[in-house]
């Protein structure tokens, strides 16, 4: 993620942007509104080409109850990336000229076209809360030949380019001529409330996209669950970039996630978080700067808590967007993630959407579609959006929430623990222990239990923390999520004493991590001490000649592909 000083610079040209701007500048006359965003006026586009992006549409219109009417098809490539000279005539064209027909933008589309070949119109009004795109392409290429054409260049050599991503480029469908090299300010950055012109300025474009129609399914229906049961989980925050604007923008968001009682694991460290940090029910995850999604978040079957609000700021994040696996923006959507932002080109840290203003949105009840929008400093770069526009994370109140709390879900033991933190914010220590206890029998999870039990012990309860963890101490198997959270557990047993029933649980974590060599390079050095400690020779011996082999093993890994990366 590069860093250069950035002057504010507005993208359009005088005669060009000429409309755009009497826009925003009539804006001034009205007062400021907010309506309230409908499925009604949600324009979803599909592409006829690719029977997984019409699959999405319909799913995410029977979902979201959008009317058939509001489907609109066009034709382009199935591929990720697209060339100016076709993004205009099968993707901005054909779609600026149905919105037209349809009444989304109210207006005339002319018979000219621009320089660049785009369709002019004569456009009044935008009745459009978001366009969401189904699986279209999402970036468009550097095209050099088209640099004859701008009549406005950015002072600043970054910024001469026209590569862009398809959703911030349909965004200015209500502007004819704007230049397409630069970027162009975003007149919904920052702004709570809007005169109604100044939002009709923007087409706001979300996305429905990912490695697979299962994976968008999910990220769909794990909007809807948040919405129906509120958002339940924790946060992780990782920290330690290289730019102290962006550690400070994730503070901030970390630190509303805390505001809403939400408990919050902070990673400081230049290091991801690791296999020995908790991971457990993942409802916010905010960080940056690792090129490729790792860590615990990396193993395939781990899965964030749903209604997740996932972001990872890197440069070319969603350059990759169907590969599982590839950078941050598409695995964060295949492990279930509800909510995400990514860029497809070089964005430059400032360029990027802001997770602060996004938490700020969301909190103060805007949709996930708006939230975005505050959030994001420009339009006509290198940044998208993805997840159901329409998302309400804070729809449910935690009051609400501890009333349909059920037996037997363990997430609602989150929602015990949020509860729990707010009182203690208030210094209501008392009540916040005895609300946790009263409802660990009915709502209960090894979280919650080690919360529980490390209160007993400070308490002086020893037997009773001992009691709270005893249920959850010889599980079978456990996702892989709750693997740190496990690991913390034989950390807390350890601190308190019980050197055997901690050795107990990391013999169980071993087991169950047996095939994720990385998950148990760093649990073994912590096993094998406690082992030494209690005079287990032998197993000690084990464990250490097996962690030699993992480490040998994944040395010769790291050689292999760094031979493999530096082949012609």
């Amino acid at each position: 993620m590069r860093y250069p000083t950035i002057r504010r610079h507005h993208r359009f040209g005088r005669a060009a942007s000429c409309g755009f701007l009497l826009i925003l500048s009539l804006a001034g006359l009205f007062s400021e509104t907010q309506a309230e965003v409908s499925p009604e006026r949600v324009v979803v586009v599909a592409n006829s080409a690719d029977p997984v992006s019409l699959q999405i549409a319909q799913y995410y219109m029977q979902q979201r109850a959008i009317p058939e009417k509001n489907l609109i098809e066009i034709e382009t490539t199935t591929g990720t990336d697209v060339k100016w000279d076709e993004f205009i005539s099968t993707i901005y064209n054909p779609l600026r000229r149905e919105l037209v027909e349809k009444d989304w933008l109210s207006g005339t589309v002319m018979d000219q076209t621009d320089p660049e070949g785009r369709v002019q119109a004569a456009l009044v009004a935008n009745n459009i809360d978001f366009l969401v795109l189904c699986r279209l392409p999402v970036k468009i290429k550097e095209d050099a030949s088209r640099m004859a054409h701008a009549r406005e260049l950015p002072e600043k050599r970054e910024f001469k380019v026209n590569r862009a991503s398809v959703d911030a480029e349909l965004a200015l469908l209500m502007a004819n001529n704007p230049p397409i090299v630069g970027f162009v300010g975003n007149p919904l950055f920052g702004k709570l409330k809007l005169p109604p012109l100044v939002g009709d300025s923007v087409v706001r474009v979300a996305r429905l996209d990912g490695p697979s129609f299962e994976a968008v399914k999910g990220c769909i229906d794990s909007a809807l669950e948040a919405e129906r049961s509120g958002l339940r989980g924790r946060g992780y925050i990782d920290l330690g970039g290289p730019h102290g604007d962006g550690d400070r923008w994730i503070e901030m968001a970390g630190r509303r996630v805390e505001d809403e009682g939400y408990p919050v694991t902070w990673n400081k460290e230049k290091s991801f978080l690791g296999w020995k940090d908790r991971s457990d029910a993942a409802a916010f995850y905010f960080g940056w700067w690792t090129q490729s999604i790792n860590g615990t978040f990396a193993d395939p079957t781990f899965r964030f808590a749903p209604g997740a609000i996932a972001i990872h700021i890197h440069s070319y994040s969603a350059s990759q967007l169907r590969s599982p696996d590839s950078s941050w923006t598409a695995p964060l959507v295949q492990r279930g993630a509800a909510l995400t932002v990514g860029n497809v080109y070089e964005p430059y840290l400032q360029l990027t959407h802001r997770p602060n203003l996004l938490m700020e949105g969301l909190v103060k009840g805007m949709s996930a579609g708006e939230a975005a929008y505050y959030s994001l400093p420009v339009l006509s770069w290198m940044c998208l959006y993805i997840g159901d526009p329409l998302y309400q994370p804070f729809k449910v109140d935690l009051d609400t929430q501890i009333k349909q709390m059920e037996d037997g879900d363990e997430l609602d033991q989150y929602v015990v623990l949020r509860k729990m933190k707010l009182l203690r914010a208030e210094k209501q220590y008392e009540d916040s222990f005895i609300f946790g206890v009263e409802q660990n029998r009915s709502h209960t999870g090894l979280a919650l239990a080690l919360s529980l039990a490390r209160q007993y012990e400070m308490r002086g309860g020893h037997a009773k923390a001992l009691s709270s963890l005893e249920p959850w101490l010889d599980p079978d198997s456990l996702p892989v999520s709750q693997w740190g959270l496990y690991y913390k557990v034989g950390n807390f047993l350890e601190s308190i004493g019980e050197s055997e029933q901690s050795l107990s649980v990391m013999r169980n974590l071993l087991q169950i991590s047996a095939d994720t060599p990385a998950a148990q390079t760093a649990y073994y050095p912590f096993a094998i001490e406690l082992a030494h400690k209690l005079n287990h020779i032998d197993q000690a011996g084990d464990w250490q000649s097996d962690l030699t082999q993992k480490q040998v093993e994944e040395q010769e890994k790291r050689v292999r592909k760094k031979m493999n990366d530096n082949r012609p």
